[in-house]
Order: structure tokens, then sequence, then C-alpha cells
């Protein structure tokens, strides 16, 4: 990997041994961090929480506080009204966006600048978020306050931490993810290195992509990648790729290098997210029917998807089929009453015994093994949102996205609408003028005076698409 974007004369040299740049003196290594665009998407994320922030239990910001965050990092964006539906809402295709308009968006997620700085702040102790509010860390003054003594070691180690989280911890699933991610690893490092010399035009390179086995889809998201870097000043790439000099240690820390160490590896700063992409093996892929009980109409998904999912990812899928804004609390539950439960895991969600397993280390495949095993899944335990998951059918291996919808239907329910009953008051009282609630309803919803709610709509193809992207 490294030897493909290395450019040097001496067959005498291993990467391990190569000459790493000179370091800059204190003085100037705070100069150059605190110019960069990086830095200040991270002091001003930090000056925008103040105090404290509301947060989902999930520990994501809440749609009312996205604007707000985006804007500290430099992005346009807001989050979706309550309960609206994606394809009524302008601003979710970015192609058809109008310039200088938000992007709207159901959950921060769909931001990865803003999600890989907040992993990066949480992962590295500058926040800390709990059930309901996040709130700086004592660390985060250290950033906050140019005169602290801690503050050139805190901006190290928090723009480290954003390397591995940028690089190293892609938390979505996709088959291009794994060969970009490595691609890029091996470009920042050989890039970090004063002698070696590597054209920006290898990333347009068809044999090059395909000798790093890439594909069309990971050559774009490596592209795509590298120019948020050049964006946020990591690194520059004017005819040839190169880290910036003062962010040479914190490139190599990243990617789990000492330095002046012979090439040896580290680990990564503590704390940081370094989940890595699902592998790409070829593995079984499962055939679910995932269904809410009590609708009516019934409001199901069929979804086939990759046997080495975990649940945590099931459990972003399953949110995605349904429309719903992961603002509640959930859980899987294995064997009814007495059996197994898994859901989340972390001081944030702990709330006393017994506690769930942890829902990030079990694949889909390892609970589901037969046809007709099923599963529960559990969201917001006010409406009680009960899925029931069943597999029907084992299907061979075939590439392609991790997950496809291939059948459904109904419109999935509103949030905090009271549970299958009440939707079936909300859709009762939409449709009805002469209902009493009638007004009440459709302003909450945000329907305009010509639209109608169809409670058996479902756009298969659209969700499909929308899972393709999501993982």
């Amino acid at each position: 990997m490294f030897t493909l974007f290395y450019d040097d004369n001496d067959d005498d040299d291993e990467p391990g041994e190569l000459e790493l740049p000179q370091r800059p003196s204190a003085e100037e290594e705070l100069a150059a961090l605190s110019g960069t665009q990086l830095a200040v998407h991270l002091s001003a994320l930090l000056q925008w929480i103040g105090e404290s922030k509301p947060v989902t239990s999930t520990g994501a910001l809440k749609l009312a506080e996205i604007e707000g965050a985006a804007a500290a990092v430099g992005l346009v964006a807001k989050g979706a009204a309550r309960n609206a539906k994606r394809q009524h809402i302008p601003g979710f295709n970015t192609e058809s966006l109008e310039p200088g308009a938000p992007l709207i968006v159901k959950t921060m997620h769909e931001l990865p600048l803003l999600s890989k700085i907040w992993a990066a702040m949480e992962g590295g102790g500058f926040i800390d978020i709990g059930s309901t509010k996040v709130r700086p860390t004592p660390n985060a003054e250290a950033i906050l306050v140019h005169e602290h003594p801690a503050h050139l070691a805190a901006l190290r180690g928090l723009m480290a931490n954003f390397l591995s989280v940028s690089v190293m911890g892609e938390q979505e699933w996709a088959p291009w993810v794994a060969p970009a991610a490595e691609a890029q690893a091996g470009l920042l490092y050989a890039a970090a290195l004063e002698k070696s010399t590597i054209p920006v035009s290898l990333l347009e390179n068809p044999d090059t992509l395909e000798n790093l086995g890439m594909d069309e889809f990971a050559g774009r998201l490596l592209r795509r990648r590298m120019a948020e870097l050049e964006e946020l000043g990591v690194v520059t790439m004017d005819g040839a790729v190169r880290v910036q000099p003062a962010l040479v240690p914190m490139v190599l820390l990243a990617l789990g290098r000492h330095i002046g160490d012979g090439g040896g590896a580290s680990p990564l700063l503590p704390g940081s997210v370094n989940a890595g992409p699902t592998p790409t093996h070829p593995v079984p892929l499962l055939q679910l029917k995932v269904a809410i009980e009590g609708t009516k109409p019934p409001v199901w998904r069929r979804l086939v998807l990759r046997s080495d999912l975990t649940l945590a990812q099931l459990h972003s899928i399953i949110q995605a089929s349904f429309a719903w804004l992961d603002c509640h609390l959930h859980e899987f539950n294995v064997g009814g009453y007495n059996g197994i439960t898994y859901g989340p895991i972390g001081p944030e969600h702990d709330f006393g015994d017994p506690m769930p397993e942890d829902e990030a280390a079990v694949t889909v495949g390892q609970l589901l093994k037969a046809e007709k095993d099923s599963i529960s899944y559990t969201y917001d335990f006010g409406d009680d949102w009960r899925h029931r998951i069943v597999l029907e059918e084992i299907l061979p291996f075939a590439p392609g996205a991790a997950v496809r919808c291939t059948g459904g239907r109904g419109m999935g329910p509103a949030e905090d609408c009271g549970g299958p009953w009440g939707w079936q008051n909300v859709v009762a009282a939409v449709n009805d003028p002469a209902h009493e609630e009638h007004t009440e309803y459709r302003e909450w919803l945000g329907l305009g005076p010509d639209e109608t709610l169809d409670p058996k709509e479902f756009d298969r193809e659209a969700l499909d698409e929308e899972l393709t992207e999501l993982f």
C-alpha cells in the first residue's frame, strides 16, 4: 500500500526508516496549528456548546440544535421539523439544493464533518455526553484559553483524535469504505515524509486505484476525504499531496506510529474512535421482515442485509426504514420477558440493573440462524413501538450494498404520537375536517393546505436508495 504512493529512487530505504521533516519550534507549531481551519472549527464548536446543550438519549444533538452546531464547523444545515417525512422536506437532495440553502437533516450524523469532530471531542475527553445534555469537560478550557499552559498539548491531542476518527474510524459500512480508508492511511503516511512527492494526479489514475483494490466509488470517497483535509488545513494538494509540517506528528500518531521509533506500531490516543469498517469478506445474506406490532393498516419492511452487521447497525437500519428520528431509547430482545436484551453501552445509558448486553458486540447472524427465528426491537419506551424481526430466508453472498429494501407497506408513524393507537387517531384527525383535533394535528405534522396523509404510503425505491447511502 505504502510503496504505491512512495516516489523515491533509493531502494535501500524502508518506509519505517525514512527521514521525517524537521519539527518546528513550539511557537511555530502553535501558530501553524491554530491557523488551520480544523483548529478554528474545534474551538468554535466548543464555544457554541457553552455550559451545555440538549442531546437525545443516544447522545446526538437534538434537531433544533443542529443549525448552530453546523454553523460552528462551517456548514449550512438545519434539523428537520419534528415528525417531518423525508420525501416532504426540500433540502435532503444535495444535488438539487439551491446555492446558500441549508441542507435539511434528520440527525447530526448526516453531516459527516460535524459527526467526526463530535466523536473526536468525546473520544478525547473534551466533552461529556450525558442522558440529556452535553457539557464541556475541564479539558476544554485548555483548547479555549490560548494562554493555558496545556493549550498546545490539548490542541495536538484533539487534532490527532480527529484524524484517527476521520481516517480509521468510519462507522458506516459499504464495500468501498475499507479500501478508501486503507488507501488514505497509506497516502497520508507517505505524504508526511519529507522525501515523498505524491502527485495529486495519482488520485485520479485508474491504474493506481485498481492496484490499491479500489473501484470508482472508493476512488471518489478517497478524493472527497482528501479534499476535506485540504479544506481543514491538514494537507496541501497543489500539484503534490503534502502534510502540513506542524501536523506530521499528529498524522503519524493518528495512524498508530511513534515518531523516530523505526516505524513500529503504537496505540491510538486513549478514547479515540477506531471501530474500523465492517469486514468485506463474503458472508451469507439474511432476508428479514420487520413489522411494527399493532399498526392498522400494517406497517412493515422486507430487508436483505449482510449477516455480519451488528445489532447497533441494525438499529440504524430500522430507524431509517420507518423514518424514526432516533430521539428515544431502544433495545433488542431475544427470548421474550426472561430472555436477553441488547442495547447501547456506556455511562450515558446506565439506568441501573440489569444492564443490557452490548448491541455493537453481536451480529444479526449470531442471533438469527435459521428460518423463522425472530427477535424484537422496541423503540421509545413511552410510545412503546415494538418491532418483530423474523428471518424469512438465508441467501448466498452477493456483492453490493450491505442492506437493501425489497418490499414493505405503510408509512412510518410519527414520533411521540402515543403508539399504534395514537397513530390511528392522528391519521383519522388529519383526514377528517370535522375532527375536533383536525387543525392541531395538521399543524403538528407540518402539512400544507393541499397535502393529505395516506397511512398506506410507502416508497420502496426511495428507502432502498437511502439505505444504500447509509451503509
